[in-house]
């Protein structure tokens, strides 16, 4: 029998799991637009669709932060485009993942 979770065990569950290895997070050379964009790699990795969009979720928001307290410039400009671009795709991928899991229910 399949043990099955309640969403919020799940979430905590995934939440447990750490995104970015430590040998990444210690690294005084990885920015943290490194960081996210790695978190935006795991998730793609990921198969389980719920877990996928909580790790998409959770880069979104870094990055937001990372908006918020870092100003633009050209340094980090392409980087940040890239990191959206990759996200956005990967939101796209995950919701179609999503809405073909529910149809597939349905039949």
């Amino acid at each position: 029998m399949v043990e099955r979770h309640s969403w919020l065990e799940e979430y905590r569950l995934v939440r447990a799991a750490p995104i970015v290895p430590p040998e990444v997070e210690t690294n005084r050379r990885v920015t943290p637009l490194l960081r996210i964009d790695h978190m935006v790699s795991t998730a793609c990795e990921t198969s389980n669709v719920s877990h996928r969009m909580l790790y998409l979720h959770d880069a979104r928001r870094h990055l937001d932060h990372h908006m918020a307290v870092t100003k633009r410039n050209a340094e980090n400009t392409p980087m940040i485009r890239s990191i959206e671009e990759k996200l956005s795709r990967a939101m796209a991928e995950t919701i179609a993942m999503e809405q073909s899991a529910a149809e597939n229910l349905m039949n």
